[in-house]
């Protein structure tokens, strides 16, 4: 795919480690504050089961250094895409990366990312609550929080957010930058491979449609932010202007 050879993919690979470093800082706060929630009473066993909150981490705190971290990286990815788009499409276009609409979109962007340590932090919270119910030591709730984060850095988990992330943004520029061309048809270009949904397939056979056309509910293009999140996470898709018939 076009801009995947580029920036967004390197920007892909950048996320990717800054979500592992990200979540094993919060890995070793979240660690640090339970210890020092036992080294507070003489024994685990004379406690009573405490409000899990009390000893949790805000998940937003890493949300916002994750978000931080990631935002140049993905002005980046945008500004890699809106050039490939002015060696695609021929005529001049006011849009560029400064437009109130492309802010929007940003801003909205970047405050999802906070959300993304939030799904950890629900995590740690379920598996403190149980291991307090069931009343295990300081030990087997520390190995809780190491299994918890173990899963939140497995590979597969934090490409998949650099992916749908660096998507998200490159796709994002592609519609705009279509938009005041005045592109009035558009086609849907799958990564090719074994491991497509079957829905992106059908949108892509269905070959240039008209530009205003939703694929799906909130999907007017691949990685749209409006979709059900079961068509955008870990898309590799494309938004292709088609410029031989605009009228």
């Amino acid at each position: 795919a076009f801009w995947r050879k580029s920036r967004a993919d390197s920007g892909e690979k950048k996320i990717t480690k800054i979500c592992r470093k990200t979540f094993y800082e919060y890995r070793k706060a979240q660690l640090k504050e339970l210890d020092k929630w036992a080294r507070s009473s003489e024994t685990l066993e004379s406690r009573q089961i405490p409000d899990v909150s009390s000893v949790l981490i805000d998940p937003e705190r890493f949300g916002r250094t994750l978000r931080d971290r990631m935002a140049p990286i993905l002005e980046d990815v945008a500004k890699g895409s809106f050039d490939a788009m002015r060696g695609e499409i021929s005529q001049s276009v006011a849009f560029n990366l400064t437009d109130s609409a492309w802010v929007a979109f940003m801003e909205e962007k970047l405050l999802k990312v906070v959300g993304i340590t939030t799904t950890i932090g629900d995590e740690i919270r379920k598996t403190l609550s149980a291991g307090w119910q069931n009343g295990e030591g300081l030990d087997e709730l520390q190995e809780r929080v190491k299994k918890a984060f173990n899963n939140a850095v497995q590979p597969y988990r934090t490409q998949r957010i650099a992916r749908t992330e660096t998507a998200i943004v490159a796709n994002g520029v592609r519609d705009q930058y279509m938009d005041s061309a005045g592109i009035k048809k558009k086609m849907w270009l799958t990564a090719g491979g074994g491991d497509i949904r079957d829905s992106h397939l059908e949108y892509e056979a269905m070959g240039a449609v008209p530009f205003d056309l939703d694929y799906n509910v909130g999907l007017p293009y691949p990685g749209s932010p409006g979709g059900d999140p079961s068509e955008i996470i870990n898309c590799r898709c494309v938004h292709v202007a088609v410029q031989d018939d605009k009228e």
